[in-house]
């Protein structure tokens, strides 16, 4: 996603159904990140060198100050209230991506939202809970790239979803969850969708579908 403008990106997909793949290879794509992963399942620094694992704010700031010229791999394992968690992350990050909307340091920031209908679920936001709804709104103009990953896009924030460039919608299990993809795609793809296979999905951009599918090597590939 570097040298791009930055991208809202929303993933989709049942347990087991290739969702992961696709937003590891995207990770690996970057190049000296800074990246910060909401990791709800505590997944991502296991047994991984050059990731940092946090559980509080106070050790995330102290990480990014430390880490900022570098560049950095941060999974925040998140505990308490996860939707309080997550604002504060995405306030965090549009204070410390103001350098870019001013034209001093142009490198952009990704932050990873997995399981999130947990941090950015589909119900009415407090009043001083704006952080993620700025960043689906504004976050480009501070280079910032969003990917929110969950197996039920019906629980994810309308607001955050209206407003993604690109969505990866692999298999789903949970049939409101479908009805939510084909009001966008339309009813003629309703039992494509309904009989897609693990690994294989779809790429939902500017109105129009591209299929594709992940590999065993743990990349993608669109038709």
């Amino acid at each position: 996603m570097e040298h791009k403008q930055a991208e809202r990106v929303f993933v989709c997909g049942r347990s087991g159904s290739g969702k992961s793949t696709i937003v590891k290879a995207m990770v690996r794509e970057l190049k000296a990140p800074r990246l910060i992963v909401f990791d709800v399942m505590d997944e991502y620094s296991k047994d991984k060198p050059g990731w940092v694992r946090v559980t509080n704010m106070k050790d995330l700031v102290h990480t990014l100050k430390a880490r900022w010229k570098k560049g950095f791999k941060v999974a925040y394992v998140p505990t308490g209230d996860l939707m309080a968690v997550m604002d504060k992350i995405a306030k965090l990050v549009w204070e410390l991506q103001e350098g870019y909307e001013k034209g001093t340091d142009m490198r952009q920031f990704t932050l990873v939202a997995e399981e999130a209908d947990t941090g950015i679920p589909n119900r009415t936001m407090p009043a001083d809970m704006y952080g993620v709804q700025r960043l689906s709104t504004r976050g480009r103009h501070r280079g910032i790239n969003v990917i929110a990953v969950s197996q039920r896009p019906a629980l994810v924030h309308t607001t955050f979803r209206g407003n993604c460039g690109s969505q990866f919608v692999f298999a789903l299990a949970n049939e409101n969850d479908r009805k939510q993809i084909v009001q966008t795609v339309g009813a003629q793809y309703a039992d494509e969708l309904r009989q897609m296979p693990n690994f294989r999905f779809w790429r939902l951009k500017d109105g129009q579908i591209q299929r594709g599918h992940t590999t065993k090597s743990g990349r993608y590939k669109l038709s």
